[in-house]
C-alpha cells in the first residue's frame, strides 16, 4: 500500500508539472496579423473628372391664355434631386464623401415666373429646367490580401449630376 501511495504521489506531482510547464501565462496569445491572412475584393474611387455645367430638357408646369398688357403670375414649389447614372460600385456615403455633397439628397424649390401677355390671346407656357454640375466617377476594384491591397484591370464609371437650380421662362406658344 505505501507503494501504491508513494507512486500516486509521485504521479500526481509529475502531472502537475507538467501541466505547469505547459500552460501560457495570461496575456501572452500568440500575435496574428489583423486580417488573419484574409482575401476579400474592394472597390475604391480612382479618379473624379468635372463635366462642367449641363441643363435638363424644358418642362412645361401649367399654360395661362390672357389679353394685351395684361398681368400673369405663376408660382409653385417644384421637386429636385441629383442624378446618379453607370455603376455604383463604392458605397454612397464614400462617393458622396469624395464628391463633397451628399448625392442621395433632394428637396423642393419655389419657383415665381411673372410678366405681362403681348397680344390678345396669346398663351404662354410656364416652363423649367434644372441646371447641374456634372462629375465622372472612375471606380477601380482592388483585392486585398494578408493586409495589402492590390489593383484589377476592373474598373465602373457613374456619373453624377449635382442639382445647382432651376432656370424658367414664360414661353409664349401662339
Amino acid at each position: 500500500m505505501k507503494r501504491s501511495l508513494a507512486l500516486l504521489v509521485g504521479l500526481l506531482i509529475i502531472g502537475t508539472t507538467a501541466g505547469i510547464a505547459g500552460a501560457q501565462p495570461i496575456g501572452s496569445e500568440q500575435i496574428k496579423p489583423q486580417d488573419a491572412g484574409g482575401y476579400w475584393e474592394i472597390w475604391k474611387i480612382e479618379e473624379v473628372e468635372d463635366l462642367g455645367l449641363t441643363y435638363g430638357p424644358w418642362r412645361t408646369l401649367d399654360e395661362a391664355v390672357g389679353y394685351a398688357g395684361q398681368s400673369y403670375s405663376f408660382s409653385t414649389w417644384v421637386s429636385w434631386s441629383h442624378e446618379i447614372s453607370g455603376t455604383v460600385m463604392v458605397t454612397y456615403n464614400v462617393l458622396s464623401a469624395t464628391l463633397g455633397f451628399d448625392v442621395l439628397a433632394s428637396g423642393a424649390v419655389q419657383v415665381t415666373i411673372s410678366g405681362e401677355f403681348e397680344h390678345d390671346g396669346q398663351i404662354v407656357a410656364f416652363q423649367v429646367r434644372p441646371k447641374y454640375n456634372e462629375y465622372m466617377v472612375t471606380q477601380r476594384k482592388y483585392i486585398h490580401i494578408d493586409g495589402r491591397d492590390y489593383p484589377m484591370d476592373e474598373k465602373e464609371k457613374v456619373w453624377v449630376k449635382k442639382f445647382l437650380l432651376y432656370q424658367h421662362q414664360a414661353q409664349p406658344l401662339n
